[in-house]
């Protein structure tokens, strides 16, 4: 009796959680995701004095083709925050109140050490990306329920800078929106479960193009980038009109 329990347990187990390959390999997706973005600029968000972890909330849909491609866009808003690298801090840079960095402090012009102060960036992004799962190339990974993607992108995105003094919160200087566009990259590991639910853990990097992310004058350190880390619960809408038909893995 014990182990007739035992079994049905496990047997109601693997019909809950195992899903059909035809499922699983094509058809639309849609969910929401939140993530921990970090900013580069000028600034960075692992600053001298500490590290400023952001927030992001957004929402995506796409399409799958097949185990290995997909598409998909998203759009995502948050925040981040930046403080003056290590280096600009020993350096003594100075940021004037006429926006321009100085090596040095400047008789009868008001400014801040670069030590003094951080930048919070607010951003709005879209996305557009094409997914490669690894694991849809081998026969015996590819009607698994995990999924591992490769996913280059195209990345706008709309953002603003207030800088501050950190020892007050006195907003010194600030950058009006303005819009940057780039490309980038990014790894995500997907679970897939009955009724049509996911969930992906992922991280990714983006480069932008354009004005400073972090609103400070560009030196040295020209390259803009946020780097994101986060999770996504989503729903699949069905198989594909194949599989549908079949009802058989392809």
């Amino acid at each position: 009796m014990k182990r007739f329990l035992v079994c049905s347990c496990a047997l109601l187990a693997i019909s809950l959680f195992s899903v059909p390959a035809q499922d699983l390999r094509q058809g639309w997706f849609a969910g929401i995701s939140g993530e921990v973005p970090f900013g580069f600029g000028t600034f960075s968000s692992f600053g001298s004095d500490k590290t400023r972890a952001g927030w992001g909330l957004g929402a995506y849909a796409g399409r799958r083709f097949g185990a290995v491609v997909s598409t998909e866009v998203a759009v995502s808003a948050g925040q981040t925050g930046l403080s003056a690298r290590e280096c600009c801090v020993e350096r003594g840079y100075w940021l004037g109140f006429d926006g321009i960095r100085y090596e040095a402090p400047v008789v009868d012009i008001a400014g801040w050490n670069y030590s003094e102060l951080k930048s919070s960036v607010s951003f709005v992004r879209m996305d557009a990306r094409v997914n490669v799962n690894v694991l849809g190339f081998f026969n015996g990974t590819k009607d698994s329920p995990w999924a591992v993607e490769l996913s280059p992108a195209f990345s706008a995105m709309s953002s603003k800078a207030d800088i501050s003094v950190i020892a007050t919160g006195e907003t010194v200087a600030k950058k009006d929106h303005c819009w940057n566009f780039g490309g980038g990259g990014r790894v995500l590991i997907r679970r897939s479960f009955q009724r049509n639910l996911e969930v992906s853990v992922y991280s990714g990097l983006t480069c932008l193009a354009g004005k400073r992310l972090d609103g400070m004058p560009e030196h040295q350190h020209s390259l803009d980038m946020l780097w994101e880390n986060g999770v996504r619960f989503g729903v699949r809408f069905g198989a594909g009109k194949q599989g549908r038909r079949t009802g058989v893995a392809e």
